[in-house]
């Protein structure tokens, strides 16, 4: 509570940040691979059914996804970002540049824009203030990885990792159908456990 979010509807800078922090002690204590464990239990609690953030001054708490959800969109932010320096700067930063005082999400937004001089307003757009996370649609053939995003905002736009024979390789999703091509009968996982997003297997997803 360094912070104070400006209303209930912003109560995910509270309780997201906080379960976040858990996840962190963890991978401090127990390691990367432990706290991902961690947060993959978290994520079963996540219900998308309303937008963490909605109307304020209308009794609008965000309590039902601030804590898991929350954690997720900090954790995704993180594997977006692929700098942990940067990443728990931002962490850091936010807390010294607005200490004591009342905040809400858009401050946020605009301390991490002008950290990274990048425009994360889409990012948050999609994952406070829309219920729904990105959806992955995909089709993995002998040679190819057929792949896009459904049930995004207009604007959404968010780099996502696989592993290919288990070399990351970064992707550029988009509501366009993308080939990667891949070696014969590669094994690629994608790599859900850094970013909150739904997988949706679609074998009629075609080349364009």
């Amino acid at each position: 509570n360094n912070i104070t979010a400006c209303d209930g509807a912003d109560v995910w800078l509270h309780e997201g940040f906080a379960m976040y922090a858990e996840v962190l002690y963890v991978e401090d204590q127990l390691g990367y691979p432990m706290s991902i464990h961690y947060l993959l239990e978290r994520r079963r609690g996540i219900q998308n059914r309303r937008a963490i953030v909605g109307p304020r001054g209308e009794y609008y708490w965000g309590f039902e996804d601030a804590y898991n959800k929350g954690a997720w969109i900090l954790h995704t932010l993180r594997s977006v970002l692929d700098d942990d320096a940067m990443f728990f700067g931002i962490l850091k930063g936010f807390q010294r540049e607005f200490g004591s005082q009342i905040v809400c999400t858009e401050d946020l937004v605009e301390y991490i824009n002008n950290v990274t001089g990048q425009d994360f307003k889409p990012f948050f757009d999609q994952y406070i203030f829309d219920r729904r996370p990105p959806t992955l649609e995909y089709n993995l053939s002998d040679d190819k990885l057929l792949y896009r995003y459904t049930g995004i905002l207009p604007e959404f736009s968010m780099p996502l990792n696989v592993l290919v024979n288990k070399d990351e390789v970064r992707l550029q999703p988009t509501i366009v159908t993308q080939t990667l091509t891949i070696p014969d009968y590669a094994t690629v996982q994608v790599m859900d456990w850094e970013y909150l997003i739904l997988k949706k297997e679609n074998p009629e997803l075609e080349e364009n």
